[in-house]
C-alpha cells in the first residue's frame, strides 16, 4: 500500500475566488486567525484519505498518531509512505515509530511538492469548500473541510480521478517511458525503488513489473535478465 502524506494548514479567513459579473460582489470575511491543521495520508488508487486534525500545531507526535491509525486500518498489509523532508517528519521519533509499525518511509527530494500527490488534493479541498465562501464561525469552517475530505472517495471520486489520473500522475513522477508504453507493453523493469512502489499501482491484470538492472519495457511477455 502506497500512501502520500503531508499537512495542510487552513486559516479561518477569506479565500478569494474568481467570477465574471457586471457588478462588484462583496464576500464577508472573518476577523479571527484560528487555524485548522490537517495531516493527511492519501491512497491515490482508492482515493481514501486518512487524517489527523488539531487547531494547534502538527508535530512529530501527530505524525506518529497518524501512523498508528494507518497500521490499525490496513492491518498486516505492507505500507510505504511518501512524504517530504519537514523536520517533524524526518526526526528519530517518527523513524522509530515507523520501524516498530513496519512502515517504510520514502522521503521525496527537497523542494519538490509536485511529487507529492496529496498537494493536489489539498488544492482541490480549498477550491470545493473554501473559495468564495463565508463561514461565520470556526465550527462551520472545520465541518466544511472535513465533509469535503470525507467525500473524496465517493461524491468527488470522478473529479479526483481526473485530477490524480494515471497520465498526470505518471508525468508528475517522471514516468515518461511508462506513460508512452503502458497501453502496448506487458512487462516493465526497473531497479529504482520509487518505480517499484508506484508503477504496479497502474498496471492492468495482464501486465507485470519486475526488478531489473535498468528501466525497460517489453512488448510481449518474455523474461528479462536480472
Amino acid at each position: 500500500m502506497a500512501l502520500f502524506v503531508d499537512a495542510a494548514h487552513f486559516v479561518h479567513s477569506v479565500f478569494a475566488g474568481f467570477l465574471w459579473c457586471f457588478s462588484r460582489v462583496f464576500v464577508p470575511s472573518t476577523s479571527g486567525r484560528q487555524r485548522w491543521n490537517v495531516l493527511g495520508a492519501l491512497d491515490a488508487v482508492s482515493l481514501k484519505v486518512h487524517t489527523f486534525c488539531n487547531d494547534s500545531y502538527i508535530t512529530s507526535q501527530s505524525v506518529c498518531e497518524l501512523f498508528h491509525q494507518l497500521r490499525e486500518f490496513y492491518g498486516t498489509m505492507p505500507i510505504t509512505i511518501f512524504l517530504d523532508n519537514a523536520k517533524y517528519q524526518r526526526c528519530d521519533l517518527v523513524r522509530q515509530c515507523a520501524a516498530v509499525l513496519k512502515i517504510e518511509l520514502e522521503f521525496l527530494p527537497t523542494y519538490s511538492p509536485n511529487l507529492n500527490l496529496i498537494e493536489r488534493f489539498w488544492k482541490f479541498v480549498k477550491k470545493k469548500s473554501l473559495y468564495s465562501r463565508f463561514y461565520g464561525n470556526f465550527t462551520d469552517f472545520k465541518q466544511a473541510i472535513g465533509s469535503c475530505i470525507d467525500q473524496a472517495d465517493n461524491r468527488h471520486k470522478n473529479e479526483l480521478r481526473s485530477l490524480l489520473g494515471i497520465f498526470k500522475c505518471l508525468n508528475m513522477l517522471i514516468f515518461y517511458p511508462f506513460e508512452v508504453y503502458l497501453p502496448f507493453c506487458s512487462t516493465f523493469s526497473s531497479k529504482d525503488k520509487f518505480h517499484k512502489q508506484l508503477v504496479p499501482l497502474f498496471l492492468e491484470s495482464d501486465q507485470r513489473f519486475i526488478s531489473g538492472k535498468e528501466l525497460k519495457t517489453v512488448s510481449h511477455p518474455v523474461a528479462l535478465s536480472q
